[in-house]
């Protein structure tokens, strides 16, 4: 898994709400999403969140450098938006790959969310 794979989805064509299956992520049971696609789509959405919030913060950084015209608290506002913007994707991107670690050595995808039934 990769990072760009964080942001894509899979398309399930064939998923029937009435036969609910490991296969079909968002499966309607009792008229409700299940816990694990719930858990999933909010996983997925934060880290969306995450990737445009570093953008943005670039952006806005890189503005504040442009029209900073040489002032130094500007300039130095705009390094630490910057620093801010690059520690907060290393921090998530970071915490993904300590839970593919754990989970390499112990067996056990700590990416994947799954409800146990105690059976």
């Amino acid at each position: 898994m990769n990072i760009i794979s964080l942001f894509i989805q899979n398309a399930y064509a064939a998923c029937d709400p009435k036969n609910p299956s490991a296969d079909c992520p968002a499966t309607l049971i009792g008229g409700t999403y299940n816990v694990e696609s719930v858990f999933g789509y909010v996983v997925t959405a934060i880290a969306g969140a995450a990737a445009l919030a570093f953008f943005v913060m670039i952006v806005i950084a890189g503005l504040k450098l442009v029209f900073a015209q040489g002032d130094s608290k500007k300039v130095s506002s705009a390094s630490g938006t910057i620093t801010w913007a690059f520690l907060g994707i290393i921090f998530v991107v970071l915490a993904w790959l300590i839970l593919n670690l754990i989970g390499t050595f112990t067996g056990h995808d700590f990416t994947v969310f799954k409800v146990g039934t105690g059976r």
